[in-house]
């Protein structure tokens, strides 16, 4: 259980993570879509 929904520090319960990881699970978590660049002619950028 995420700590911001009552989850212990306890170590069974954290994840280390990469800055980059940890935004990308945080947002799948939550419910949150990727972000996805836009190139100048509105074309999504792989």
């Amino acid at each position: 259980m995420p700590l911001d929904k009552g989850g212990t520090d306890d170590d069974s319960n954290t994840r280390n993570l990469c800055k980059s990881c940890h935004v990308e699970v945080t947002a799948e978590q939550f419910g949150h879509r990727k972000r996805v660049a836009i190139d100048a002619d509105g074309w999504p950028v792989d």
